[in-house]
């Protein structure tokens, strides 16, 4: 695939998140709230003042057309950092899944699913960041930056596809927060200190779904103990009355 068939995934994901932004925007800004005496406020002016003060400010952050910068810069290389203000959607996405967990069966499998979607989308973004600073380092200068040994192709195959690309440094990055430390000595102060921190955020990563997974281990045999409890009581009652 070529990269306009890239590209032009890319905006329609990109457009169509901008459209569920605003959607979000819109709805928030209907939706009433409890005021003094418990008297739920609809009246319009009230209603924006509380959204703008209880996160709408990030939301309107969120929504601006920083795109417009690629009218300078073009799409052969959109520089995607400008979109960076989208992450501020991040705390609306938050209180989503804080709210789902009180509607799921199970709120602590729901939990640590979203700790995993997290998870991937780090080792997605420093995928990313790698292949940059290799990209402007100079690609095959040394062993460690992209592209590194494969056996798909060649060590200096610098013609590799969009796909070959993310999957090598997908690949790279998982390594790196995981700690497995399959991956090449770095050879520069910048590859050190970019190693470093993936492995001091592999390890606190590692920890929190470490103790979410506990977590939900915990809770299951805590439920599953409450309900032998009760079927014991109903036992001994139906004992006691002599039900067979």
């Amino acid at each position: 695939m070529d990269k306009s068939y890239y590209s032009d995934a890319f905006l329609v994901f990109d457009y169509l998140g901008d459209t569920i932004n605003l959607i979000d925007v819109v709805v928030s800004l209907l939706i009433g709230y409890l005021g003094e005496e418990l008297v739920v406020v609809h009246e319009p002016r009230l209603l924006a003042n509380h959204w703008f003060d209880t996160g709408g400010k990030l939301d309107l952050l969120s929504v601006v057309p920083t795109d417009l910068a690629y009218i300078w810069t073009g799409m052969e290389h959109p520089f995607p950092a400008v979109r960076f203000n989208r992450l501020l959607k991040y705390p609306k996405l938050a209180s989503f899944l804080k709210k789902t967990e009180g509607h799921v069966p199970n709120p602590q499998h729901m939990r640590l699913f979203a700790l995993m979607m997290k998870f991937i989308l780090l080792i997605h973004l420093n995928a990313c960041l790698y292949y940059f600073l290799s990209e402007q380092t100079g690609l095959n200068t040394d062993g460690w930056v992209y592209p590194g040994e494969a056996a798909w192709r060649k060590v200096d195959n610098r013609n590799d596809t969009l796909f070959q690309k993310f999957t090598w440094s997908f690949y790279w990055s998982f390594h790196t927060l995981t700690m497995i430390g399959i991956t090449k000595q770095p050879e520069t102060e910048w590859q050190f200190l970019l190693l470093t921190a993936d492995f001091v955020l592999g390890v606190m990563l590692f920890s929190q779904v470490l103790a979410n997974t506990m977590h939900t281990v915990l809770q299951s045999s805590h439920e599953t103990r409450k309900f032998r409890k009760k079927i014991d009581a109903v036992v001994a009652y139906m004992d006691m009355r002599n039900v067979n």
